[in-house]
């Protein structure tokens, strides 16, 4: 399903699962949990509860979300269930994203007089 040349454009089965993956992508708290994950800060919904003080129940709504979609995966260890990123290729979106929004608040810092 990967693309062999960059003037074949993608089928649409794959332009329609991409729209899914970047739409899990789309909330603020997914985000912040794939970052949390990515960086091995936390592993389990009572961690992601402590550091990003919200409900158990809104953090478990959203990892469910980010788990149909491929991105995070868990696994039981004793009474308690660890996720983790699925894919290292997740990490690099991540670090990817961050340089295109850093690049773009450069360019319209310049355009406003900025640096």
């Amino acid at each position: 399903m990967m693309m062999d040349d960059e003037n074949i454009a993608p089928s649409e089965e794959l332009l329609l699962m991409m729209a899914d993956l970047f739409s899990a992508l789309s909330h603020p708290i997914r985000l912040k949990i794939l970052f949390s994950l990515a960086r091995g800060e936390t592993s389990c919904v009572c961690e992601l509860v402590e550091k990003l003080h919200l409900p158990q129940a809104l953090i478990s709504q959203h990892l469910s979300i980010l788990r149909a979609q491929g991105l995070v995966k868990s696994k039981r260890i004793g009474n308690r269930i660890s996720y983790s990123l699925s894919n290292d290729k997740i990490s690099n979106l991540l670090k990817l994203a961050e340089e295109i929004i850093s690049q773009r608040l450069k360019e319209i810092s310049s355009l406003i007089g900025g640096e």
